[in-house]
């Protein structure tokens, strides 16, 4: 990045904190998106169900 930047090293370290923080929020957002658990019922989801939901993923 130093080199892009023409040895501007402020610009350059800047800019890879923000691929930083986008390439961890594409993760997060992916992972979340695997995770999601569709769970319909009118009653309350137990530990067990939990973990046996998450363990099929």
């Amino acid at each position: 990045m130093i080199d892009i930047f023409k040895r501007k090293e402020d610009i350059a370290k800047a800019t890879n904190k923000l691929f930083e923080i986008g390439f961890y929020l594409i993760n997060i957002g992916w992972a979340i998106l695997i995770l999601k658990i569709s769970y319909n019922s009118n009653h309350e989801m137990s530990y067990q169900t939990l973990i046996e939901i998450l363990s099929k993923k």
